[in-house]
C-alpha cells in the first residue's frame, strides 16, 4: 500500500480481522493472507489513486485527464497547481455538515476484491544433516533450504514462517504421537506424554529465497511450500 502510493509506512494503519469494519472475509490460511488480501489491498490503492486524481482535479477547478498523482501528490500538469493527500482530505472532512458544490462524490474510500484463476506452486529444497543416538532419538546438525516463492515483501517474516513450518515438521515426523494401551486407553493425554518441538529441540536453520518464478497477480507474490 505505502510502495503504491508512495507514501511513508508510518502514515499506514492497517485493521486486521475486525468484524465491525470487515464485513466479508474466509480466513487467512496462511501466507495466502499476502497473496489474495495483499492483491486486494493493492488494486484498492490503484483505485484509489484514480478517485485522489479525480476529486483533486474537481478542487483544483482542472480537467482530470492534465492531472496526475506521484508521491501521495495529485498536480495539474498545465497549471502546476498541486495537493496532497491530506490536502483533499482535509477539504472534504471540513465540508462535512457543509456544503459540497463539487461535481464528484465527497469520498476517498474504495474496496476492491481479488481472486486468483489457479493455485500458486512455489517450489524449493530442504536439506538437513542428522544425527541418530543409541536411544533412536533424532538430533538435527545442519539444516539448509531454498524457496522460491515469488516475489517477497517481506523477507523477515517469510524467513519466520518457513522456520515455524521446518520445526513443525520436524515435530510431526519425530516427536508427536498419540498412542494409546492395548485397551484403547489414550497415553498421550497432556504435554507430558505428547512431546511437541520446545526450545530444546528446535535447531537453526539456513533459509534462502529466490524471485524467479513470480505469479501472474498484480503482486506476483506465491504462497509459501508450507501451506500448500
Amino acid at each position: 500500500m505505502a510502495d503504491e502510493l508512495g507514501i511513508d509506512i508510518g502514515q499506514v494503519e492497517v485493521s486486521w480481522g475486525d468484524t465491525e469494519l470487515i464485513g466479508e472475509g474466509f480466513g487467512t490460511f496462511g501466507s495466502r493472507t499476502l497473496t489474495l488480501a495483499g492483491n486486494a489491498a493493492l488494486l484498492a490503492a490503484r483505485k484509489l489513486k484514480d478517485r485522489l486524481r479525480r476529486v483533486g482535479a474537481a478542487l483544483m477547478g482542472v480537467n482530470y485527464e492534465d492531472v496526475v498523482y506521484e508521491n501521495g501528490v495529485v498536480r495539474d500538469t498545465k497549471s502546476g497547481k498541486s495537493l496532497s493527500i491530506e490536502d483533499v482530505a482535509n477539504t472534504l472532512t471540513t465540508s462535512v455538515g457543509g456544503t459540497w458544490t463539487y461535481p464528484i462524490e465527497p469520498s476517498l474510500e474504495e474496496t476492491a476484491y481479488f481472486g486468483l484463476s489457479g493455485y500458486t506452486y512455489p517450489y524449493g529444497s530442504h536439506v538437513a544433516l542428522v544425527e541418530v543416538t543409541e536411544e533412536g532419538l533424532v538430533k538435527v546438525l545442519d539444516y539448509v533450504a531454498i524457496d522460491d516463492i515469488g516475489m517477497v515483501v517481506n523477507p523477515m517474516l517469510a524467513e519466520g514462517q518457513v522456520i515455524g513450518g521446518v520445526i513443525q515438521g520436524f515435530g510431526e515426523v519425530v516427536l508427536e504421537e498419540v498412542r494409546y494401551d492395548n485397551d484403547g486407553n489414550p497415553l498421550t493425554q497432556t504435554f507430558s506424554e505428547y512431546w511437541i518441538p520446545t526450545i530444546m529441540e528446535s535447531f537453526n536453520v539456513k533459509w534462502y529465497y529466490l524471485e524467479e518464478g513470480k505469479s501472474n497477480a498484480p503482486l506476483p507474490t506465491k504462497a509459501l511450500p508450507r501451506d500448500l
